[in-house]
């Protein structure tokens, strides 16, 4: 009985796409993560005049480039304040690749962003 090499390869191989896609969608926190470039949000001029504060839960994909995309926000104190802001900054963060299974993957991440005077 001999297995052939090809279909064992192939099978490896399958095996480990899934791998890395149920590890790729598995959300993380962004602390996590090794981030290379901040950029830290803009205090919002109408909520620093009426002195609020507040957060906004951020979700993104850091990508194998280590760019953010799909940033959506998941919950926020405010429907009104921080929540453009919060967007803007994160589109604007790089982070390290993350590295699983000796490959780089485009990892699901997630933070709070605090507004606080």
């Amino acid at each position: 009985m001999g297995a052939d090499p090809n279909g064992v390869r192939a099978a490896r191989n399958s095996l480990t796409e899934q791998l890395v896609s149920m590890e790729s969608a598995k959300p993380m926190p962004a602390s996590a993560l090794k981030i290379t470039t901040y950029v830290a949000p803009e205090y919002p001029t109408r909520a620093l005049e009426r002195h609020i504060q507040g957060w906004v839960d951020v979700e993104f994909t850091v990508g194998m480039d280590g760019t953010t995309r799909d940033i959506s926000i998941a919950d926020a104190s405010h429907d009104s304040y921080f929540r453009r802001e919060a967007v803007a900054a994160v589109e604007k963060w790089r982070f390290e690749p993350r590295v699983y299974m000796n490959r780089e993957i485009a990892q699901r991440s997630y933070t709070r962003i605090r507004f606080v005077q």
